[in-house]
C-alpha cells in the first residue's frame, strides 16, 4: 500500500472545513460549528499557528480500510 502524508496547504483549507462540518453533522453538532475558512486558515497558517493538519493520500482505499478495521478491532478488544 503506497501512502503519503503531507501538511495541508492553504488551498486545502476549504475542504478541511467541509470535513469538519461533515463530522459535526454526523455527530449532530453542526449547529455548534462557528469556524470559517478565514478562522481555520489563521489557526493553521497565521503568525502563531494554534493547530496543524495533514493530508493522508493512499492509492488503495480497500487496503487502508482493512488496516483501519484491524486497528479498530484491536482497540476494541483492549476495552473489553
Amino acid at each position: 500500500m503506497a501512502a503519503e502524508i503531507t501538511p495541508i496547504t492553504k488551498d486545502e483549507v476549504p475542504l478541511l472545513l467541509e470535513l469538519i462540518i461533515e463530522l459535526a453533522r454526523f455527530e449532530r453538532l453542526e449547529n455548534q460549528v462557528e469556524a470559517t475558512v478565514e478562522v481555520v486558515t489563521d489557526s493553521l497558517f497565521g503568525p502563531r499557528p494554534a493547530a496543524g493538519a495533514f493530508d493522508y493520500e493512499v492509492d488503495d482505499f480497500g487496503a487502508l480500510a482493512d488496516a483501519l478495521g484491524c486497528a479498530a478491532g484491536r482497540a476494541g478488544s483492549l476495552n473489553s
